[in-house]
This record gives C-alpha cells, sequence and structure tokens, in this order.
C-alpha cells in the first residue's frame, strides 16, 4: 500500500476515535452520575484497601468503575452504552463510523507485542491467539511482553481503538481473568470479567503500564507562557521578576516602592469614596457625611 494511503488512512481513524472518545464522555455525563462510581469504588475498596495517592492509580479506579457502569445489563437487559447508542442518528461519516465500532466494542485479554511505528502497537488477544492492531501513541516498546485487559473498538480498516483504563496485571489477575473464558470464545462485554479484575487492581493496587513521553510542543509551550504572562498584574510580574534575580537590583527596588504608592493611594481613594461627579456619587458622598436621623 502507498505510504500515502497509509497516512491518510490512519487519519481517518484518528479522527474516528476522536468521535468515540466524544460519545463515551457524553455516556458518562448523561448516565453515570458521580455517586454510581463512588459506590463502586467503595464496594471495591471498604475493609480491603485505602484508595491510592497516586493521580494515576485513583484516575484508572475511577474509569474502570465508569467503564463498568456503562457495560453491566440492567434489569432489562439493556447496557448504558446500548441506550445511548438507541438514542443517537449519526451526524458525519466519521460518526456513523465512530458508533458502529462503539456498538460492536469487546473485552480482550492482551499481550503487549511491540510497537509498530509511532501510532501502532500489536497486541496479542490470549484467549483467541489472533493479533491485533492497536492505534496508539502511548504504550512503550518497554511494555512488550506485559498482560493487560482492553475494551477494544474494531475500525473498518481492521485497526482498534482502546476505550478503558491502561494498566498492567500480574500473572495472578490474569490466572483469575482467564476463568472467564469459556471454550476458547471471545469474551464480548465481558462485564463479569471486567468486575472481577478491576476489583483485583483496586485491592492489590494499580501496576501502570510504561508509557512513551510526548515530545514536547514548543509552539503550544510558548502560547500558554504568553496567555499567562498577559494575564499577570503588575505586582504578579514584579514578583516574578525578583523571583528569577539573583539578588535584589535596583530598578526592582523602585519599582516595588512605585508599585507600593500606586497601592496606598488607591487605597485610600477607595476608602474616601469616588471623586466622580456624576449625580449617583455626588449622593452617595452626601449621604455619607449626613449624620444618621
Amino acid at each position: 500500500m502507498p505510504m500515502a494511503e497509509t497516512s491518510d488512512g490512519l487519519e481517518a481513524d484518528f479522527a474516528v476515535r476522536e468521535a468515540i472518545g466524544a460519545h463515551i464522555d457524553a455516556i458518562i455525563e448523561r448516565f453515570v452520575p458521580q455517586s454510581a462510581i463512588q459506590k463502586t469504588l467503595r464496594k471495591w475498596l471498604v475493609g480491603h484497601a485505602d484508595l491510592p495517592e497516586d493521580d494515576d492509580a485513583q484516575t484508572c479506579l475511577f474509569v474502570m468503575a465508569a467503564d463498568l457502569e456503562m457495560v453491566t445489563p440492567s434489569m432489562s437487559g439493556r447496557t448504558l452504552v446500548e441506550r445511548y447508542l438507541r438514542t443517537q442518528a449519526p451526524k458525519t461519516s466519521e460518526d456513523q463510523r465512530a458508533l458502529q465500532a462503539l456498538s460492536t466494542a469487546q473485552f480482550h485479554l492482551v499481550r503487549i507485542v511491540d510497537r509498530q511505528g509511532p501510532d501502532i502497537v500489536r497486541v496479542k488477544d490470549l484467549v483467541t491467539g489472533e493479533n491485533l492492531l492497536l492505534l496508539d501513541e502511548r504504550i512503550s516498546p518497554e511494555a512488550a511482553g506485559l498482560q493487560t485487559a482492553m475494551r477494544l473498538c474494531p475500525l473498518e480498516s481492521g485497526r482498534y481503538v482502546l476505550i478503558s483504563p491502561l494498566f498492567a496485571m500480574d500473572e495472578a489477575m490474569l490466572d483469575e481473568a482467564m476463568t472467564f473464558v469459556r471454550h476458547g470464545r471471545p469474551l464480548g462485554t465481558g462485564h463479569r470479567c471486567a468486575a472481577s479484575l478491576y476489583r483485583n487492581v483496586a485491592r492489590r493496587g494499580y501496576q501502570p503500564m510504561p508509557q512513551l513521553i510526548g515530545e514536547l510542543d514548543e509552539d503550544k509551550l510558548f502560547d500558554f507562557l504568553r496567555d499567562v504572562e498577559e494575564s499577570l498584574s503588575p505586582i504578579q510580574h514584579l514578583a516574578a521578576r525578583w523571583l528569577a534575580a539573583d539578588e535584589a537590583e535596583p530598578d526592582l527596588e523602585f519599582e516595588a516602592r512605585a508599585l507600593a504608592t500606586v497601592d496606598r493611594s488607591f487605597r485610600r481613594t477607595s476608602r474616601s469614596g469616588p471623586r466622580c461627579g456624576c449625580r449617583t456619587c455626588t449622593q452617595d458622598r452626601s449621604q455619607r457625611r449626613s449624620p444618621a436621623r
């Protein structure tokens, strides 16, 4: 396949992935209350473990709880994802592909095989033995050989999009997860397997998956710093310059005195009332001067 076609195909897949992410956010916002996530976390943790202090570990557990809420069937037999999809009409061709991919998402137990370029990771499905190509920029080559569980959306290109949290699991967790496999058949939504595995992660400890550190986008960084600088007050500007200086410089001391003089003058003006000559302000001053009756 020509390189241009490969590049175009990847760009199309990334657009679909973005649309899938927007739909996941909408499902959580509309159908997954914070109280439900907290209830699940309490069931996992109370009497067994404390909520981890690490931000990445906390985020992983919260996303696990949300994932479980979305795929666990209700009394009617439908999941929140299915309920959401019944209300959606695709707005674009990318949106249509995203909704189709979301409707066929499945839970997989996998082992990381290798990274195939900056955007693709090859994983092996430990149930079916298939090799799957994952659209991903995060997983490090150092993760090769590690096993994990992934909820994956299949794309028309044959690649997959990850919609569940990224973590590693040990052999004991894998062995327990494999007890949910029946005769080598795929796990489907795998809500029972996911519930057991996520609970084990919460109680035994989150194991991070090695990830790549993204390259610094200098243009975005400079834009951010420019926005911050424009929002600083003169005093904040002075404080930043003072902290950056090795020692107090004469011009900084002079500027500090000038700003202090302006600040004192402003406060005196504020206490004595506005100096405007408009009717409202004049009445205001006369009322403050008049003794109470």
